[in-house]
């Protein structure tokens, strides 16, 4: 905990910062190389493709070795982001609906439903913490677990908050009083069942999308436009990500100077910025995205595809960007 309040500045940078840098320059870009694709559809699909996932980066993270500061940045990031990408996808969504927008609303909204999410999170946390401790045995505590995160979201999201931020907050608040209700043994078996629990989910998320594009019928024709569509969103997401850590690396090393900023090393810069990875998140989101009215064709005979299956298959070259 004391090392996440250590990288906050970086942590916030890239989990507000750049989430809305990378949906703007997403939605530009897409409505600029697909004009038959709306404003309103080109901000969801950007929603959709924004945000890190925390399964893959731990998962990266794992095999490559990386020091714990980085790492701690790169998991940080990717807990954090989901505040940001709901409230814009919210917006999104409802922009498409409707056709307009507000700023101050969707600021205001953005407050309310990260503090609110807070609150909630921490409030079931406490109440975990009682049940873990009248628990006395593994099996009872690993069941405790499974039910905490789904009520926390379900609670958080009934009353209009953000259930991913409920969750990060009771998790954390959890974490840090685990070594008192948690004995080694039943530790080893909870993360051995979590670790299976996620795999099964990745399968099948990935497992739905392909199913999902396997029946949009495209043609030859079609698919390739496709690819290079997805190709050039993902090398958007790529850059984009790039340009604003060393830019924002770079003011940190300036105000250094004045204030006692944390700054990286140029290779450390280079890490965080290539270790945006995506995965079931913006797979589940993608998947879930209402249909906007058809596109227009794509090729001398009409496709008729809609966002939620463009933005995924944008997702499988982006899942490693």
């Amino acid at each position: 905990m004391s090392k996440f309040r250590k990288e906050l500045r970086s942590i916030f940078s890239l989990a507000i910062g750049l989430v809305l840098a990378t949906i703007l320059c997403v939605a530009v870009v897409a409505h600029t190389v697909i004009p038959s694709l709306s404003w309103p559809s080109a901000f969801v699909l950007g929603a959709v493709v924004s945000p890190t996932d925390a399964v893959a980066a731990e998962s990266i993270m794992q095999s490559l070795g990386l020091n714990r500061r980085i790492a701690t940045i790169i998991s940080g990031e990717s807990l954090v982001n989901g505040v940001t990408r709901l409230v814009a996808y919210r917006f999104a969504i409802a922009a498409v609906s409707t056709g307009s927008f507000s700023l101050l609303n969707a600021s205001t909204q953005f407050m309310l439903v990260s503090i609110g999410g807070i609150v909630i999170g921490l409030a079931i946390a406490w109440l975990a913490v009682w049940l873990y401790r009248w628990a006395d045995n593994p099996l009872e505590q690993i069941i405790i677990s499974i039910i905490t995160p789904f009520a926390t979201h379900l609670i958080a999201e009934r009353l209009s908050t953000s259930g991913v931020i409920a969750m990060v907050a009771g998790g954390i608040c959890l974490g840090r009083q685990s070594a008192n209700f948690f004995a080694a043994n039943t530790r080893l078996q909870s993360y051995a069942f979590w670790r299976v629990i996620v795999f099964l989910l990745n399968c099948l998320i990935f497992l739905l999308i392909g199913i999902q594009l396997g029946h949009l019928g495209f043609g030859k024709s079609s698919v390739l436009l496709l690819i290079e569509y997805a190709a050039l969103i993902s090398l958007t997401v790529i850059f984009v990500r790039l340009v604003w850590t060393f830019a924002v690396g770079f003011l940190l090393r300036q105000l250094n100077r004045f204030l006692p900023f944390h700054y990286h090393s140029i290779p450390a810069l280079l890490i965080i910025g290539w270790s945006g990875m995506r995965g079931g998140i913006s797979m589940a989101t993608a998947r879930l995205s209402p249909r906007p009215p058809r596109l227009a064709a794509l090729s001398p005979g009409a496709i008729p595809s809609s966002l939620s299956p463009l933005a995924s298959f944008f997702l499988l070259c982006c899942s490693r960007g």
